[in-house]
């Protein structure tokens, strides 16, 4: 088993948010590009934060490399605005289990010119002393 090292200097105020985190070398390679039946991804906020976006930002290696690759300016993520516009409907803050903020969690709704519509985003950001702590650009 491989070990992956995540580089912090944010010990002194977050203890649980770990330094090394295992990685079974060959995990990914057992997918053989589809997950298992019955394969649901389902995290719960904490395990988002601590295990995908953190890792993503510091540029360490997800759980799981089955995750598509996109440049930003491959979508288009901008409707134009006589087709509808996104709403921010609402903001809160994780918290891990040793009561620590580590996100903040918004969520968007997608209203199109006749109104509210299924579509919804959820997003997830680290605090800004996430950044500075991390020395993170």
């Amino acid at each position: 088993m491989a070990m992956v090292e995540v580089e912090k200097n944010y010990e002194d105020v977050h203890q649980n948010w770990g330094h090394r985190i295992p990685v079974e070398e060959d995990y990914c390679q057992d997918w053989h590009n589809q997950p298992p039946v019955g394969f649901r991804f389902l995290p719960t906020p904490e395990e988002l934060v601590k295990q995908y976006l953190i890792k993503k930002v510091l540029g360490n290696p997800l759980p799981v490399s089955d995750f598509l690759e996109v440049e930003e300016a491959e979508f288009y993520t901008t409707p134009p605005m006589s087709c509808g516009s996104w709403k921010l409907r609402k903001t809160r803050e994780i918290f891990d289990t040793m009561g620590n903020k580590i996100a903040f969690k918004s969520y968007f709704v997608y209203y199109s010119k006749l109104g509210k519509t299924q579509w919804r985003i959820d997003e997830f950001r680290l605090p800004a002393e996430f950044y500075k702590d991390f020395k993170v650009k």
